[in-house]
């Protein structure tokens, strides 16, 4: 009996047991499974003597088929799948802007070079942990509260102009790396627990191995290093209040994105890195992060574990920097105009409320799912 691959499914290299079947999620095989798919794909076409009258073998065959990830009658041991279970933090509503992708698609002839080695995206994750560094712990607070306050107004429209331009060359980032692999993936504009925000598809790398994937992980906070760095040079070669809040805004957004407690950039840099593909807990999901550090597979666990040390870590850094920053803003507060609170007051509000809604989004969509 001859079997072969289903038109369009990919399979992981060794070590990396994920299968890519067109228009699904990403599923994750046992070790067994895995090393027969990878027979098929190097032999292109497997001849298989089934056993007569084996029940195991025709449940594993419909399963495959079921999943579309073989053509034909497929057989081997008992089958494993799991996909990725969804949580809070998930992208939950999204749609695709060929627009977005074309706009991207244009902007790798230069992020294609900043990305287009580990080497070239690890100097610029770099630099980014480099300029942060300073902004926390470098910047004048009251004078950057300062000019918040003074200038509320002209502050929030700039630091949204420049989010703005620093999201499409984040995603810019990932797409290049995806292209570079010979896919271009949908890219569009989706909405988080924590609000509305852009997105690159890069389910095309799954199959490829652990340092291409890292690549593709971290290539948004790459480039968001060398503009960073960029721009701290600037500040430190002409300080100002407006150049300082904008170093900090880019480097506060920079940085959620590399925590790797929520499924952000950089948890699913640690997530392959360490080979733990199919977890999906976070801090968002409490109990099943619990639940993995007890688990059974020695990644899951390890996983697990290494995620709740480093959020114990960054909380720590967090409230060692919090008191020079609240000391600073109360100080710039008591020397303001009270009547400049009032921008800042409602910037304050959006942001949580941004949030609110997009929950409420999120639990009618995961209705409608169901």
């Amino acid at each position: 009996m001859v079997i072969s691959l289903a038109p369009g499914v990919r399979v992981g290299f060794r070590g990396n047991p994920v299968v890519l079947v067109p228009g699904r999620d990403p599923l994750i095989v046992d070790v067994d499974t895995h090393d027969f798919l990878l027979r098929v794909v190097n032999e292109h076409s497997s001849a298989l003597d089934l056993a007569a009258g084996d029940h195991e073998t025709a449940r594993s065959i419909q399963l495959l088929v079921d999943h579309g990830v073989l053509a034909g009658e497929p057989a081997d041991r008992t089958m494993r799948l799991q996909a990725y279970a969804p949580s809070l933090s998930d992208l939950y509503v999204r749609r695709d802007s060929y627009l977005l992708q074309m706009l991207f698609r244009g902007a790798t002839a230069v992020t294609g070079r900043l990305v287009a080695s580990m080497a070239t995206v690890c100097l610029g994750l770099t630099m980014l942990l480099i300029a942060s560094a300073y902004a926390i712990w470098g910047l004048p607070v009251t004078s950057t509260m300062g000019t918040v306050l003074d200038r509320p107004g002209t502050t929030v429209l700039l630091v949204f102009v420049v989010q703005v331009g620093r999201l499409l060359l984040h995603e810019s980032g990932h797409y290049a790396v995806a292209a570079q692999c010979g896919d271009r993936p949908p890219v569009g504009c989706g909405l988080y627990l924590s609000g509305p925000a852009l997105y690159v598809n890069l389910s095309y790398l799954e199959s490829e191995p652990v340092s291409t994937r890292l690549r593709g992980d971290l290539a948004g906070l790459a480039i968001d290093g060398y503009l960073i760095a960029v721009l701290t040079l600037a500040y430190l070669w002409h300080p100002s209040g407006l150049a300082a809040i904008v170093l900090l805004s880019l480097c506060t957004v920079a940085l959620v994105s590399l925590r790797p407690t929520e499924k952000s950039d950089g948890y699913w840099a640690l997530r392959d890195a360490m080979g733990a593909r199919a977890v999906s807990a976070t801090w968002a999901s409490p109990r099943a992060l619990l639940a993995a550090m007890r688990a059974p597979e020695t990644e899951v666990r390890r996983f697990a574990r290494v995620l709740v040390a480093i959020y114990t870590v960054l909380s720590v850094v967090a409230l060692c920097s919090l008191p020079r920053w609240l000391f600073g803003a109360y100080r710039a507060v008591i020397d303001a105009n009270p009547g400049s609170l009032a921008v800042i007051v409602l910037a304050g509000v959006a942001y949580p409320t941004t949030m609110v809604v997009a929950l409420v989004a999120v639990r009618r969509h995961r209705r409608r799912v169901a």
